[in-house]
């Protein structure tokens, strides 16, 4: 059962036997088979269809694409109908190696032999949710991650009623910030981003996760709405092709004014790339074209793409990061090696500038719920056992829930390794 199509979320899928189907929301699908076509490949990276191995000098390689082609995964969709487009998209193999997909199937209500229901939430990606599975000993709830300050608001509210009306077992719950009790709504950062983009003279770089558009509409709007061109990289440009098939009200590639592709240098396109070009060819845009006009675009550009400014020559600018702040070792060298591209080019970090005077960055909406909207829910949800998970503060949580409720809810930590078993 797939919550959504983050990559701490998804990408263990890789190594589930390809006969076992994945459940997931229909964005969630068509997101992951996005990442996996424009991704660099690998084991790691077969979220949607795999690659057979064959044995070569005692070690395992991937078989050769004009003799073996990749085998679809089955994904079961559980938030509505498939249209015809998606199922196309779905069957369209990326790269030479041909691809035998299996299409895309709905969901009927259960999961084997066990009823299961799937809640829409509010989070930072399209498509995700939480899940309830009735067992014999009552309702298992699980949250995926969610929060109740971004455009799907509502859904989160609903999912929380409907949770508390199964009156549960067990609820397994995201715990990502129990101690932070305030975070920037997408509405803030999208007045913040406007008036920072309208005082610039320059070239504004905006760089924010690829799966994020929500943020991507906010750039654009803000594009718009300050007589600016909003130019997208290929893998953008591609997961926004996919995902406008389902989701209408997202920027089009084809009739959006200020919306433009950034050209790529490189003399062999990888086939998907080499399709989208040829396909939007009116809308592919230059190093030299942006060079000449700078204070005309926002450059979405993230850390793997710094090295087209090159090309690009900025005459300072500034530099808007749009994501969760570093929170491991290589993001933070990740970016101090982002901060010293800028440095080189004279562009101001105004994400690294402004958070010294502000709660948090200005530019940014968290994904996850404040630690207090985490009690709400669970005392509203009220399970018999609370199950914390994606947190790194488990016994924290624990406290708080045994402030608030006493013991009307027995808190179990889980541990690497064990597996749980739960009684009325």
């Amino acid at each position: 059962l797939l919550s959504h199509a983050h990559s701490d979320h998804l990408q263990m899928v890789s190594f589930l036997r390809p006969d076992i189907p994945v459940y997931s929301s229909l964005a969630s699908a068509v997101i992951a088979k996005a990442r996996q076509d424009t991704g660099a490949g690998g084991v790691d990276l077969e979220t949607t269809s795999i690659v057979l191995k064959e044995e070569w000098e005692g070690l395992l390689r991937s078989s050769h694409y004009r003799t073996s082609p990749a085998i679809g995964r089955q994904y079961m969709i559980v938030d509505g109908d498939i249209p015809d487009e998606a199922q196309t998209f779905w069957a369209s193999p990326s790269s030479s190696r041909a691809l035998h997909s299996t299409p895309l199937r709905v969901l009927k209500g259960r999961v084997g032999q066990l009823k299961t229901l799937y809640f829409p939430v509010d989070h930072s990606i399209p498509g995700s949710g939480g899940w309830a599975v009735e067992t014999s000993e009552g309702w298992v709830v699980y949250t995926g991650d969610l929060r109740t300050h971004g455009a799907r608001r509502a859904d989160t509210l609903r999912f929380i009623e409907n949770a508390a009306r199964l009156r549960p077992l067990a609820l397994i719950c995201e715990g990502t910030h129990p101690e932070n009790e305030w975070f920037m709504s997408e509405a803030a950062v999208y007045e913040n981003t406007r008036l920072a983009v309208k005082s610039s003279k320059g070239l504004v770089i905006a760089d924010f996760a690829l799966s994020n558009v929500e943020r991507l509409s906010i750039f654009y709007q803000v594009a718009a709405d300050t007589g600016r061109t909003l130019v997208i990289t290929f893998k953008d440009a591609y997961l926004l092709e996919a995902l406008s098939k389902i989701m209408p009200n997202l920027p089009n590639l084809t009739d959006s004014t200020h919306l433009r592709i950034y050209g790529s240098n490189k003399v062999n396109l990888a086939s998907w790339e080499r399709i989208l070009s040829e396909k939007y060819q009116a809308k592919m845009i230059l190093a030299r074209e942006i060079q000449h006009s700078q204070a005309a675009f926002i450059l979405c550009f993230g850390y793997y793409d710094l090295l087209g400014l090159v090309d690009i020559a900025p005459q300072g600018g500034h530099y808007i990061r749009s994501s969760s702040e570093p929170f491991h070792e290589r993001m933070v060298l990740d970016m101090q090696r982002v901060q010293a591209w800028l440095d080189h080019f004279y562009i101001q970090n105004l994400s690294r500038d402004r958070q010294r005077t502000q709660l948090g960055s200005p530019f940014h909406s968290s994904g996850h719920m404040t630690g207090s909207e985490l009690l709400n829910l669970i005392e509203q949800i009220r399970p018999s056992y609370l199950i914390p998970v994606h947190t790194e503060k488990p016994h924290r949580i624990r406290q708080m829930v045994q402030t608030r409720m006493g013991k009307a809810v027995q808190v179990i930590l889980p541990q690497t390794g064990e597996s749980l078993t739960l009684k009325r």
